[in-house]
């Protein structure tokens, strides 16, 4: 299997059991995991892009 296509399903299944914690939570009334899952769902899945169309326009 291509590595690329191997990296894109791992990241979608993360990026959807992370979703899948945040509306859980939220259900939950546990504000401060769903912040906490919020954040690192950013950091991990959102940001990357975002840096990366930053650098490329440098």
């Amino acid at each position: 299997m291509n590595k690329n296509r191997l990296v894109k399903m791992v990241s979608i299944i993360t990026g959807t059991i992370m979703i899948g914690f945040i509306v859980y939570y939220i259900m939950e009334d546990d504000w401060s995991e769903v912040i906490f899952f919020s954040c690192l769902f950013f950091g991990l899945w959102i940001m990357p892009g975002f840096l990366k169309n930053i650098t490329k326009e440098k």
